[in-house]
Parts: structure tokens; sequence; C-alpha cells
């Protein structure tokens, strides 16, 4: 079963990086202002915080300096031929990428 949205919104105050969780629902405020579809609001917010977990407490979205930063995460979506013989996670590994270009084209903007 699918998680809604509101549920999403309410995970952000389990983000241990409050900086982060922070920034992620100045997000979904941008998402929704712009008349984006739940849906859609949801799926980024979800993919953010996996990125935040994935960053930890002491890392936040401001002191991404490098590429780098975010391809180690995106390769933690790679499968192997025997776990995902059809290569579906080429898919995942292409949406968190979107997901995390468009946030952070965003802040970029905010920022500055």
């Amino acid at each position: 079963m699918p998680v809604k949205l509101t549920t999403t919104i309410n995970n952000l105050q389990l983000l241990k990086n409050t900086t982060n969780s922070k920034l992620i629902f100045e997000f979904y405020t941008y998402l929704k202002s712009n008349n984006t579809s739940e849906s859609y609001q949801n799926q980024n917010i979800k993919a953010l915080i996996n990125f935040a977990k994935f960053l930890g407490s002491t890392r936040d979205f401001y002191h991404l300096s490098k590429k780098e930063d975010i391809l180690v995460f995106l390769n933690t979506k790679i499968k192997s031929k025997e776990t995902d013989p059809d290569g579906k996670w080429m898919r995942t590994w292409n949406d968190y990428l979107q997901q995390i270009k468009y946030f952070i084209r965003w802040y970029t903007t905010k920022v500055n």
C-alpha cells in the first residue's frame, strides 16, 4: 500500500538533521505552490528523505560540494544481475537522480 503524502510529511520530523528536514519541507511548500500533483510531491519528498537519511545527522544538503556526494548515494541503488535480471534498478537510479537534481536546482536559486 502506497504511503500517503501526509505520512511522508510527518516522517520529516523523524530526520535527525533538522536543517535537512526544514529544507525538504520548504521544497514541499514550493512544489505545492506550483500546483504539482500530490503523487509527484510525495515521490520527491520520499526520495529526499532517503537521501537525507543516507547523509546522516552530521551532513546537510548545504555542504554537498561534489557530484560524487550524490553518486555514492545513487550507487547504493544498483543491484546485481542475479538480484535484478531485468535491470529495473536503472529506473530507480534515474528517478532518484532527477528528483535530487530538481531539489538542488531549487535550493541553489533560493540561496543565491
